[in-house]
């Protein structure tokens, strides 16, 4: 079975200018514990957040003050100025597009795997390919 990768999705740090008047940008990701973060949770309590991005979710994770499992209460605590929130890139795009939202630490923020597609021919068949040629122009 060979996997056909569909997405590369990754978590950003986004906070909005309103937040930043005042506050230094975070340039590494010990710099989060001088900020206040909110982060994505699933109902068992665990992080929605992908992987480690290399330290960008430990360290969101040991300084935030608050979580949510509501994207829409996440995106408005970060456009209202309250915190920094980690979420994922999809998300705030269209906020970070009209300038609502600036991401911080993108360099510490790698994609992770994301959705893919399982096949058991090694050769994507024409119809697969065509399936699959649109989904991904759409997801990047």
């Amino acid at each position: 079975m060979v996997a056909i990768p569909i997405t590369r999705p990754r978590s950003l740090v986004v906070g909005s200018p309103e937040y930043f008047k005042g506050r230094s940008k975070p340039i590494v990701p010990l710099d989060l514990v001088q900020h206040r973060c909110i982060e994505m949770r699933m109902a068992n309590g665990r992080s929605i957040a992908g992987s480690s991005s290399a330290g960008v979710k430990r360290t969101c994770s040991s300084c935030r003050q608050s979580d949510a499992d509501a994207t829409g209460l996440i995106l408005a605590a970060a456009h209202s100025g309250a915190a920094l929130a980690y979420i994922g890139e999809y998300s705030p795009a269209a906020h970070m597009a009209a300038g609502r939202l600036i991401p911080v630490l993108e360099e510490w923020c790698p994609a992770y795997p994301g959705l893919s597609i399982f096949s058991q021919r090694r050769h994507m068949p024409a119809k697969l390919r065509a399936f699959i040629g649109p989904i991904r122009e759409q997801a990047v």
